[in-house]
């Protein structure tokens, strides 16, 4: 649900990092014309330090694909694999 105000304090990472220590793998394309390719990779970067710092740095994966806006059946098999994996 939607916290009205909430980006005036908070970004994406930021409340993606409440699920720490969940896993959580996050998949991007890298011609995905809907987000900044700069933005996601600073989001990469603060999930991951947050997962480091909580002492569980292998439950996060940030993953970049040279894709637009897609979720692609390689994509599809790598977020089976994680979930595999995690749940």
């Amino acid at each position: 649900k939607l916290v009205p105000g909430l980006y005036q304090y908070m970004d994406y990472p930021d409340v993606a990092s409440l699920a720490i220590p969940s896993a959580m793998l996050v998949i991007n394309g890298s011609r995905d014309g809907l987000f900044n390719l700069a933005g996601v990779h600073a989001s990469f970067d603060k999930l991951a330090a947050c997962y480091k710092k909580a002492g569980v740095p292998d439950r996060f994966r940030g993953r970049m694909y040279d894709t637009p806006h897609e979720f692609n059946q390689e994509m599809q098999a790598e977020a089976w694999d994680w979930l595999r994996r995690w749940i």
